[in-house]
């Protein structure tokens, strides 16, 4: 059963549902690639854990349910899904990945680690971490934990405007949820809170 947002501020209205099919990737690791990365933006106190030369990760994710709302500049959408299924191979830490993830975004060190082992990363499978995160908080959605980003508006490699806005992503259950918009992140917070 879809679930939406009982809350739409800046009169906000229904515009467009969509469905994203079911879909499986893989991704192998390469400990090399990681390291030059980070050496190409100097960030010297972060380290690649050592073990994940060609490990692979397996990611498969159920249909996706989109549900977009707008008002003139005003734009929002709700992402839900069943939990994806992420295999990880013995010996690869996650939240190790995701921290160096996060530096690589630009979180500091104590930041970085916070978020990465107080994160449920399934949830970032249905709506990927955007380049442009400026900010990273833990917040609290209908009773479960969940994580705001900002963004800040930035002109990315390919030319493409990546403008401000806020997602907020949490689970419930066996669901997975994403809120993205521009609109202010308090407006945001509540109308995540009113999903229901």
């Amino acid at each position: 059963v879809a679930r939406r947002p009982g809350f739409l501020p800046y009169g906000l209205v229904a515009d467009t549902v969509t469905v994203q099919g079911a879909s499986a990737g893989r991704v192998s690791v390469s400990e090399s690639k990681l390291r030059a990365l980070l050496d190409a933006l100097n960030l010297n106190d972060v380290s690649v854990p050592g073990g994940l030369e060609g490990k692979v990760l397996e990611v498969r994710k159920p249909p996706t349910l989109i549900q977009q709302f707008h008002a003139g500049r005003w734009k929002a959408a709700l992402v839900q899904s069943n939990s994806p299924e992420l295999t990880v191979p013995a010996g690869l830490d996650i939240e190790r990945l995701a921290e160096v993830g996060l530096r690589v975004l630009g979180l500091d060190a104590g930041e970085a680690r916070r978020v990465a082992q107080s994160t449920d990363w399934r949830s970032t499978l249905v709506v990927p971490v955007p380049m442009n995160a400026s900010t990273f908080r833990q917040v609290t959605v209908r009773g479960r934990q969940g994580l705001m980003i900002t963004t800040t508006s930035e002109v990315a490699v390919d030319g493409h405007h990546r403008r401000d806005g806020t997602v907020v992503l949490w689970t419930d259950d066996d669901r997975v949820f994403g809120l993205l918009g521009n609109l202010a992140p308090d407006d945001m917070l509540q109308m995540a809170e009113s999903v229901q």
